[in-house]
């Protein structure tokens, strides 16, 4: 059985998509829809259209061929929605050069991530693993418009990362140049429960001064002045 989340069956149907059984196998097409291969049609589309409409005239039925596909002999023939496929195949054997038939399927991408871990990420795709089905951030209708790109630098505050983690290891930016950091100061935070969301209560905030050194970029030589925050418990 195709496994679809909700929110891709949602995005189908909204399309014109609709799930029928093809062969044993649940599939998604457009309903009164078909893919057919007719042998014996050359000569440009509209020709090629016109001819399969006389073939399929003689059938007595309501079908149409409405648009020609590249190829010669394939076309997209329309057909009443309630017409079974079976009946509809039946009916196309009696059309002289008659191939084939199939439904005008729907095919999508399924990229959303490899990661054997994935069904804890509920938080980016909630098919509901955990709570509210679709309560979740979106991620793979986002990632189907953007992913990102490796020119854009993600800063993360936060006390630390294990930058050798599988995950993060390819990923993680590298400074281009040359660092040279001395504690100036510390600052202690009080042991408020009210302290600053993400920063444990105790935390030493100490306050560095850094000086950055191009490593040889003409137009970046000499020393650059920079502070940050590092975090030391």
């Amino acid at each position: 059985m195709l496994s679809v989340d909700a929110s891709v069956a949602a995005r189908l149907e909204g399309d014109g998509f609709a799930a029928m059984d093809w062969k044993g196998q649940e599939v998604y097409a457009r309903p009164g829809r078909w893919i057919v291969r007719l042998d014996g049609l050359d000569g440009k589309p509209g020709r090629q259209l016109e001819a399969a409409n006389a073939r399929l005239a003689g059938l007595g039925e309501s079908l149409r061929a409405s648009e020609h596909l590249g190829s010669d002999g394939l076309i997209v023939v329309d057909a009443p929605a309630n017409v079974a496929a079976p009946e509809l195949e039946q009916s196309l054997h009696r059309v002289p050069g008659f191939r084939f038939m199939e439904p005008d399927f729907a095919v999508w991408a399924d990229d959303f991530t490899a990661d054997p871990s994935r069904g804890d990420l509920w938080g980016l795709h909630n098919v509901g693993q955990t709570g509210t089905p679709d309560a979740d951030i979106d991620a793979p209708e986002a990632w189907s418009v953007q992913k990102g790109s490796a020119s854009v630098v993600v800063g993360v505050i936060d006390s630390g990362i294990d930058y050798t983690h599988p995950d993060l290891a390819s990923n993680i930016w590298h400074t281009p140049v040359r660092l040279r950091a001395t504690a100036s100061t510390t600052t202690t935070m009080g042991t408020s429960t009210t302290s600053t969301a993400g920063i444990s209560p105790t935390t030493t905030m100490t306050r560095w001064t850094t000086t950055a050194t191009a490593r040889t970029s003409p137009a970046r030589s000499g020393p650059t002045a920079a502070t940050g925050l590092a975090s030391r418990a």
